[in-house]
Order: C-alpha cells, then structure tokens, then sequence
C-alpha cells in the first residue's frame, strides 16, 4: 500500500517505512518549513526512537530547527505545538494500526495538512540541501508539565460537581498515555482502576484498535467487576476513545456523539457541530434538537478538524472515536474526553447507561472494512451509477457515495488508511435494513456484496450487533 494517504503517511516498518525514508520524509519537510522550528514527536512503537532520530536528522540536514518532545501521547504533542506557537511539527506514530506498522503526522501550517500537501511532500522526498546549508539546532521540550496544568485547569470549569470517589476504569491499551491519565485522573479526586497503564509498544494485552469488539474485553470486565462508573479504552497514542456504560456494555459511538453534541451545545448555544458521514442520523437529530447548526464532513482527523478550526465549531466527532472540543482548538483527546463523559454524568445525576439508552437507535450495521484488490475508485463509480438510475434517491459526493432513501442510507467509501472500501448502511426499521443494503450494492461486484452480508449477517428482521461494532470489521 503506498504510505502517502490522505491526512497521514503510514506502512510497515521495514517495508514502506525505514529510517532511511524517515531521514528523506524531514529533507522534505525541512525543505517546505525553511528554518523552522519543527515540533517532532513519537508515540511508544519499538521501532519509534530510530525513526525519530533519523526524522530529526533530515530536518536539521535541511537547515531546519527541530524542538524534540520525546515519546510522547499525540494530545501532548499538539498541546506543544500550540503552547510553543510553533505550527510545523511531526508526529512519529500509527495510531491505532498494529505494532509491525510505522507512520508520520506531518503539519506545516495553522491548518491541518491537506492531501496536496501530503502529495507534494511524496514529491520532495528526493530533496537534498544545497551545498554550505548551515545544519539546523536541536532542542528538548518537555511538554507533559504544560499539558497536564491545562487539563487541570479545564478539568476545574468542568467538573462543577465533584469527581471525588467517582470510580472510572482506564485502559490505556500499553499506549502512550499510560504513564499520565491514571495520575491526573487521581489528583482531579477520580477513583482510578487502572488497566494496562505501563507502554509497550507490541500491545500485548489488546489490539490498539478501540472500534475492534476484542479491544474493549479487558475494560468491560473491568467495569463489571469494580462497579465503575464508566470506563474508558484509549487507542496506542491517545486521541480515539471507547466508552463503556456502568452496566459493562460499550457506549456505541454515534450515541457517545451524540450525548457529546448536546453537552457541547449547553455550553456553546447555537454552535455548529461538524460530525462525518458515516454517523447515523441520531447525530444530526441531537444537534438539531439542542438548537446546533449540524455539519457534515469527510470522514478523516484532517477534514473533521479543518472544518471545527473554519466554523469555530462546538464539538466534533467521528464514528470511529475521535471526538473534537472547541476548548482544544478543534483537536482530539482521550483523556479531556475522559473529563468530558464525566462531566455528563456527574451534570445529568444519572448513570451512563440511562443517559445512552434515552438516545434513539435505529438499525445500524457497524463500520464495515471490506478488502477489495484492484481499483477501488471504480468500485465506487460503479456503485454510484447503479444508484444514479433509481428512483426514490437522494446521492451525495461528500465522501465515497451516499444515498438516502426513504427508509435509511447506505454509504460506500475508499478508507483513506487501509486498502479497503469502507461501507456503512442504516435503517429506521429493522426490516428495511437488508433491503436497503441490496438496492444500495446493485452495482457493486459480487465478490463485495457477498462479504457485506456475511461480515453483518443481517437478514430480514434482523438487527446488528450490540454496539456497532463488529469483529468482522478488518477483513
């Protein structure tokens, strides 16, 4: 697969990532950010300290000045960023892939960067510096003292109630964020029941993918037997969440954005609230009924946070698990969501299992990731012109194709960091979900509407799995 994706750059070590990319990867950004400065950092991969050195070592050979946060979560790295006033930056992870894998989150500018960008980066890669460029510096920046004063200062204008004795379970997943949420959380007064909390880049114990069903076990089991409030699952470098109510069941996303959406616009009256297109329509009815200007988006960290810093936007989210604040300049973080649920839980006085069940549900399948070998663009054109010759139908080029019909939508996308096609189908009845997802596929190749049905195994009458969630989901 080729490493330069759409909001990010990621492959496998060894293969598509080696130091001597990384080296070529901070020539090139060296040669776009001129003399600096260049915030890097890195998540707690195996393979993550060499690809930093060698990131540092191309910058620096291009003449630009380098702040070096060290290992560290990808919330804490953009809290640098901002809290030094330095927009270039790069930060060394692949989120929430498996461990073999390797990636870079380069920014050049306020914005996050655009797939132009990515492209003319992939095209410098080639850069060499002209003879006699002076060598930039290299400095070290310790980012967490910062970072965690502002969480403890948001955390106060939040938790109006008090958090003390509030048991929370936190499975950091062996990431990055191990070493600093369950410290925070305890000294905010939160009775912390720690899980996984020493880095380790392998991940051991659980995949770092929170959407995964099998990710969330430990914290599940967890809940039930502390009689927590809630718990949360954190992905390897800590800005994708996963909640789970005090009954033990997980807080499927589209409802947890939904709760966020409302609790958002309680404090941002009348504020957009910009959510992707694969999120089912109880998202843009709770901002609706809060009063909030609903925006849809491409799904994608870049375009859901280009849009939250142009609008100004109250909150954010993404049906992955990525959920963004206005508070935080439109960036993501687990642990300020973390505060976030229990502020809802503590403003409301009812438990997180009364609060998601009062949000509606409808007949939803999980994010399904199907692989598909070949052209995956002609995949979706074909499917959008089999829909283009019904009647009854409404399409949208947002991202992939959309169609809304009647009865529900379906969705089919090219995934911007897999080589899948990523398809999403809702329903408001339950019986109308199989038919629905077989008018949608009618162009589609047979091969990919068989694994449809069988990665959902939905037939007439029949509703998804508990959570949205589905352990087919990375086939």
């Amino acid at each position: 697969m080729d490493p330069f994706l759409d909001c990010d750059i990621r492959g496998v070590y060894g293969h598509e990532i080696t130091e001597l990319f990384a080296r070529d990867l901070g020539l090139a950004v060296g040669s776009v950010a001129g003399r600096g400065p260049v915030v890097v950092a890195g998540d707690y991969r195996t393979h993550t300290p060499v690809l930093m050195a060698a990131l540092c070592d191309g910058l620096r050979q291009a003449g630009a000045d380098v702040v070096s946060c060290g290992q560290i979560p990808t919330p804490v790295y953009y809290h640098a960023r901002h809290d030094l006033g330095i927009d270039a930056g790069i930060m060394v992870t692949a989120s929430h892939n498996p461990p073999e894998y390797a990636g870079f989150k380069p920014i050049l500018g306020h914005l996050p960067i655009t797939p132009g960008q990515i492209d003319d980066l992939r095209h410098r890669m080639g850069h060499r510096p002209a003879p006699g460029m002076v060598s930039g510096g290299l400095r070290m920046h310790d980012a967490l003292p910062s970072y965690e004063e502002s969480i403890r200062q948001m955390a106060r204008g939040l938790l109006s109630e008090s958090a003390a004795g509030l048991r929370v379970v936190v499975d950091c997943g062996s990431g990055c964020f191990g070493p600093t949420a369950p410290p925070v959380l305890r000294a905010l007064g939160f009775d912390v029941v720690e899980r996984f909390t020493e880095p380790d880049g392998t991940f051991p114990h659980r995949p770092s993918n929170v959407a995964l069903r099998e990710a969330l076990e430990p914290c599940i089991g967890a809940v039930r037997e502390t009689g927590s409030a809630f718990g949360v699952a954190y992905d390897g470098d800590g800005d994708r969440i996963a909640v789970i109510d005090d009954q033990g069941s997980p807080v499927p996303n589209d409802v947890l954005v939904a709760l966020l959406a409302g609790d958002a616009l309680d404090r941002h009256p009348g504020g957009a609230v910009v959510y992707d297109v694969k999120c089912s329509a109880i998202v843009r009815e709770a901002v609706q009924r809060a009063g909030g200007v609903p925006v849809v988006q491409k799904s994608g960290h870049t375009y859901i946070k280009t849009a939250m810093i142009e609008r100004h936007a109250a909150f954010g989210g993404e049906a992955s698990g990525h959920l963004f604040y206005h508070e935080l300049h439109g960036g993501d973080d687990a642990l300020y969501s973390t505060l976030r649920v229990a502020a809802l839980v503590l403003r409301s006085g009812k438990p997180l299992s009364a609060l998601s069940a009062a949000v509606p549900r409808y007949a939803t399948t999980p994010d399904l990731r199907i692989g598909c070998e070949g052209d995956r663009g002609a995949v979706i054109r074909a499917i959008r012109e089999a829909l283009r010759a019904q009647t009854g139908v409404r399409l949208s080029d947002v991202d992939g194709v959309r169609a809304d019909f009647a009865e529900g939508w379906g969705l089919a996308r090219v995934s911007v960091t897999e080589p899948v096609i990523t398809l999403r189908f809702e329903a408001r009845e339950p019986g109308d979900l199989r038919p629905l997802m077989e008018r949608f596929l009618a162009g589609a190749p047979a091969g990919l509407r068989q694994a449809v049905f069988e990665a959902t195994a939905v037939g007439d009458g029949c509703q998804p799995d508990e959570g949205g969630r589905n352990d087919a989901a990375h086939r």
